[in-house]
């Protein structure tokens, strides 16, 4: 039996019930993975089908984790077959679907209703009302957008033209999202599974330790490594603070470390690990599918913004740690014997690298991996049938929710195609960027954040994708710069409140106050929030300039900049700074950061007058030993 599906009830019947699921879920995975590696079927077909076997799992797994409750168990088994009579019903019938899409059959639309309804209700019961009320408001605009006012008014759909635009073609519920969804999501997070059961996780935190031993808060440090090296794989900043969090944060507590700055440093490096190449949680490779540009491209484009956002984590840590005086133990293993002994647990993520570098299409390079991962197992810590079982079943159980929430997501895309709601946004949107560009790209931000909440990253960069980027592209801005724009900030929604999940899980391990950890994450994750600002305008950040000395220029006022903001943040550096001295130093590294010579320069003459301060002790600025805190 798998260990995590665990049971309210007792006895026999329970029992076979769990065990039941557990095979039924690692079934799945044979099935995904076999038809994702022969790739033999037609890419709606195999939705359908995944579809088929993912959505009635989602009702029965839910159920029986109390997310279903006010269904009586038997009523959740036929919701599940009636899901998957839906998706069958276009497997079983594909050729004659494809022939009548214009006007689909009775049952078709049905099946239709069905399945909307049956996505609509595993979505929330994996993340909340928020997705679902936002398809089926666009399912009611679709219905009665010819009631509404001119400028958002359109034809209005019946139901053999939701049929046609949800279910019949390759879109809404078989557009990119889902499709996407079954390919590259499932298999990166059966990576991610497979390695876990390896023991990498344990073996990062290992050589994490090890190179941080005697450092100035290496606890912390731990945390910023480990997630920076696992989150790129993950699929999920919140699995990604479950998986790693457990250790580091009490670690960074029994250092001395507050809860709330231990749960923010989890958070914030655990989102983070989802914007670091190579793998960003899949979101390279659906960025290079979306832009159709070579893979190679998206990394170098986004390599240099993630290293300045762990390098003002990092930091940040490091000034804290100074602020507080907190060592890590000085004892421990020497880094050599880590890395000889941890080192060839990275061999599949270096072999990963590898297979995608001679242009082996990344979810075959991923399935290699995996299967690399169970023949290497068995020269480190062999991993038998059973461990062979439990990743499987943790493959479904870890990529059923993504899968819900990016068949939720196609509702929505396939509702904006079908009623021109996309246009009418962007050009709406253009409108008000004749007023200010900067305007236009907060309300951006904002929509992308919204858009976000609540969902795994890589469905909510898919979602915002389709909503933003067309319009941004429009005003003039280079397509990678904005692809890359939405992606950070579908991310940066997991320590966005309200709905910051990334740090509400890591406030429950660390028992801290989850307001006042949020409001650590946004401080620690600031800079974040403002790169992307900056590359959209200048996308010499994403090393896309010809030019090599304003590269360099560009790459070092930047990289001072997440220092001293950093030093602003946390209040340190050099020595102890009073409140006017840490906004001098967000002033100075904010203007450091601007790509703009004689803004930069201004940048340079305010550090310069902050660092003099530190040197003569000037008290509004420093802080003498005795008004320490």
């Amino acid at each position: 039996m798998h260990e995590d599906f665990e049971d309210t009830g007792t006895g026999k019947g329970s029992a076979l019930w769990r065990n039941g699921l557990a095979v039924f879920a690692a079934g799945i995975s044979v099935f995904v993975l076999s038809a994702n590696y022969y790739g033999l079927l037609q890419p709606m077909w195999q939705t359908a089908m995944t579809m088929a076997l993912i959505l009635p799992f989602a009702f029965l797994h839910t159920s029986r984790r109390g997310r279903g409750v006010w269904l009586h168990p038997a009523l959740n088994i036929v919701f599940a077959i009636a899901v998957s009579a839906a998706f069958l019903n276009v497997v079983f019938n594909y050729m004659a679907i494809q022939m009548r899409q214009v006007i689909p059959s009775i049952w078709d639309q049905i099946a239709c209703v069905v399945a909307v309804l049956s996505v609509l209700e595993v979505t929330r019961r994996y993340f909340g009302w928020a997705l679902p009320i936002i398809a089926t408001v666009m399912i009611g605009y679709a219905f009665l957008g010819n009631m509404l006012p001119p400028a958002w008014r359109h034809a209005g759909w019946d139901m053999s033209f939701m049929t046609f635009s949800l279910y019949t073609q390759s879109a809404g519920l078989f557009g990119v999202a889902p499709k996407v969804a079954v390919t590259l999501i499932f298999v990166f997070v059966s990576l991610g599974a497979f390695l876990a059961r390896m023991g990498t996780m344990d073996r990062v935190l290992d050589l994490s330790r090890a190179f941080t031993r005697g450092s100035y808060g290496g606890s912390a440090k731990v945390a910023v490594f480990s997630s920076a090296i696992m989150g790129t794989i993950s699929g999920s900043s919140v699995a990604n603070v479950v998986g790693t969090g457990r250790f580091t944060i009490p670690l960074m507590k029994a250092a001395g470390f507050r809860a709330y700055f231990a749960a923010a440093i989890e958070a914030v490096a655990s989102t983070g690990g989802l914007l670091m190449p190579p793998v960003m949680g899949a979101g390279a490779f659906i960025m290079a599918e979306l832009l159709q540009v070579p893979y190679g491209n998206i990394i170098l484009a986004a390599i240099f913004p993630a290293i300045l956002y762990f390098v003002v984590v990092f930091l940040s840590v490091h000034f804290e740690s100074r602020k507080l005086d907190i060592r890590s133990d000085t004892e421990g293993e020497a880094r050599s014997a880590a890395l000889l002994r941890c080192g060839p647990y990275l061999i599949p993520v270096l072999l990963l690298l590898g297979l995608i570098a001679i242009d082996i299409p990344p979810v075959r390079a991923a399935l290699y991996t995996v299967g690399f991962c169970v023949v290497l197992s068995w020269v480190l810590q062999p991993m038998g049938l059973r461990a062979i079982f439990a990743a499987l079943v943790d493959s479904t159980e870890q990529a059923t929710p993504i899968l819900c929430a990016c068949a939720c997501a196609g509702i929505i895309i396939g509702g904006m195609d079908g009623t021109g709601l996309a246009i009418k946004f962007s050009q709406f949107l253009i409108e008000f960027a004749q007023e200010s560009r900067i305007l236009a790209l907060i309300l951006g931000m904002i929509v992308v954040i919204i858009l976000g909440m609540g969902l795994p990253a890589t469905a909510a960069y898919i979602l915002a994708a389709a909503v933003v980027a067309p319009t941004l592209i429009k005003l003039g801005y280079m397509p990678i710069a904005v692809h890359l724009f939405v992606f950070y900030y579908a991310n940066l929604s997991h320590i966005t409140p309200p709905v910051d999940l990334a740090t509400y899980a890591a406030s429950g391990i660390a028992q801290s106050n989850p307001i006042r950890t949020s409001m650590r994450a946004i401080s620690l994750g600031a800079v974040a929030f403002i790169l992307p600002m900056i590359f959209i305008h200048d996308p010499v950040l994403l090393l896309q300039s010809a030019d090599p000395l304003r590269l360099v220029i560009s790459v070092a006022t930047a990289v001072a900049g997440t220092a001293v903001i950093a030093g602003g943040l946390t209040g340190w550096l050099f020595t102890h700074v009073t409140g006017l001295g840490r906004l001098i130093l967000i002033a100075s590294g904010g203007a450091l950061l601007v790509p703009v010579w004689y803004i930069s320069i201004l940048g340079v003459l305010i550090f310069g007058l902050f660092w003099i301060s530190t040197r003569t002790n000037f008290q509004p600025i420093v802080k003498l030993p005795q008004e320490r805190t």
